[in-house]
């Protein structure tokens, strides 16, 4: 983990990591007056700092991906040079009145409107009341990346995404009222669009209306049956996953030419029970590169032909299903035969190269175990040996100290018993001179 560098007073930018944002931390960023861009993305904190208003250079604030943020100081407002605000998947929820304070002292969408810079705006929206205030003021002009959540009556008022011509990405989750969507306004910047876990059952005007649409992801609609996918010049990635009665993504009742889509590089298409068709005649798809089909049993023709998708590269799908594609002509298989890859086998594959790793491993691990053992049988014979001796040691020092002191000890009495001959001898002599003298 890299060493925390505490930020000089020249920084101009600074990204804090969840790790090295503390508390202790937090005041150092009003020092920085000179800071003009600030990440504090991804960190687990319910207040923003209220020393973030002493930023006044501040041009560039990140705070998406904060899902704990509750309450944004107004002090913020005062960054008068606030360019770009990104509130993109904050849990901060905005006040149902446009003027009302969210909080205590916290930041409201009039606040946001009183920024004079602000350009760029990403964020979520909870509340249709909220939604309405937004598109009835120039705020709508500045944002750029908007999910609407969690939005139980979003069918009662028209979506007038007309009054967003800056919107780039937009995304609509979970708002179980919604049964129909029109794109009813010219949404000239929009790139991306996503759908989640809809009831809708039918998207209106999209021909006319996402003319710059790049991005198109719909997960877990169940209601809906068919897309009417026309008149997309930009559109380069198309994804459909989870949608169980979804049958068609272009209606045979449309009326196109085969160049549809002709940036078009992406299909991908996941656990889609009922699924039939991609479309009902051949298409050019010119920079097509990849298609990849999971979970489709009632697929069973592609809309190729030999001169489509000349830029393929690859077809990833089970090979039971490939095995069961429909084709005009034998030659048109052969032609992108090469391109398929079989989805299960790179999976099989995987799993067996995993499994080869992981008994590559276990054989190490076996040898490893092997020598250990050796290793622990030769040290204890080592050791077995080593007691032995050392008994043996001990038997033969206990039998020489055995010896010696047996050695001393006769030593010892053979002095003693020298001395009593010794004595003996004087006392006879003794006792034999005393006569004569005495005579």
């Amino acid at each position: 983990m890299p060493c925390y560098q505490r930020p000089s007073n020249n920084t101009s930018k600074l990204s804090y990591s969840p790790t090295h944002y503390k508390k202790k931390r937090r005041e150092e960023i009003g020092l920085l007056t000179k800071l003009r861009y600030l990440n504090l993305s991804d960190i687990f904190f319910p207040t923003l700092p209220t020393c973030i208003g002493r930023l006044v250079k501040l041009g560039q604030l990140d705070l998406s991906d904060t899902g704990q943020l509750e309450t944004i100081p107004r002090t913020t407002i005062v960054c008068t040079s606030l360019e770009k605000l990104d509130l993109y998947s904050s849990g901060y929820s905005w006040p149902e009145e446009y003027d009302e304070d969210c909080g205590e002292g916290g930041i409201s969408l009039k606040d946001l409107g009183l920024l004079p810079k602000l350009n760029d705006l990403k964020f979520n929206v909870k509340s249709l009341s909220v939604l309405g205030k937004i598109w009835s003021n120039s705020l709508a002009r500045t944002i750029s990346y908007l999910t609407l959540q969690h939005i139980d009556d979003l069918s009662q008022s028209p979506l007038h995404f007309n009054a967003m011509i800056t919107v780039r990405r937009l995304s609509i989750e979970d708002c179980s009222s919604l049964l129909k969507l029109t794109f009813g306004g010219e949404l000239c910047s929009l790139g991306v669009l996503s759908f989640a876990r809809l009831f809708i059952t039918k998207i209106d005007s999209m021909e006319t209306s996402l003319q710059s649409l790049k991005q198109l992801h719909i997960v877990g609609c169940h209601a809906l049956k068919d897309l009417t996918l026309v008149q997309l010049p930009h559109l380069q990635c198309i994804e459909l996953c989870d949608c169980c009665d979804l049958e068609v993504l272009i209606s045979s009742t449309t009326d196109y030419d085969s160049a549809i889509f002709p940036q078009l590089k992406r299909i991908t298409l996941h656990a889609l029970a009922k699924f039939r068709c991609i479309c009902h005649r051949p298409l050019l798809l010119p920079q097509m590169e990849c298609l990849e089909v999971y979970g489709c049993p009632m697929l069973l023709k592609l809309p190729l032909e030999s001169g489509s998708a000349c830029n393929i590269k690859q077809i990833v799908g089970a090979q039971g299903w490939w095995d069961m594609l429909q084709w005009d002509e034998d030659k048109i298989k052969m032609k992108f035969l090469p391109f398929f890859k079989d989805s299960w086998k790179k999976y099989e594959n995987k799993k067996r190269n995993k499994n080869k790793k992981r008994g590559l491993e276990l054989e190490k691990d076996q040898a490893n175990s092997t020598v250990e053992r050796e290793r622990e049988r030769e040290i204890e014979r080592v050791l077995h040996i080593w007691r032995h001796k050392q008994t043996t040691y001990k038997r033969v020092l206990v039998s020489v100290e055995c010896s010696f002191r047996s050695l001393i000890a006769a030593t010892f009495q053979d002095e003693i018993n020298l001395k009593q001959w010794r004595c003996s001898l004087s006392t006879g002599a003794k006792s034999t001179s005393g006569p004569q003298n005495a005579s």
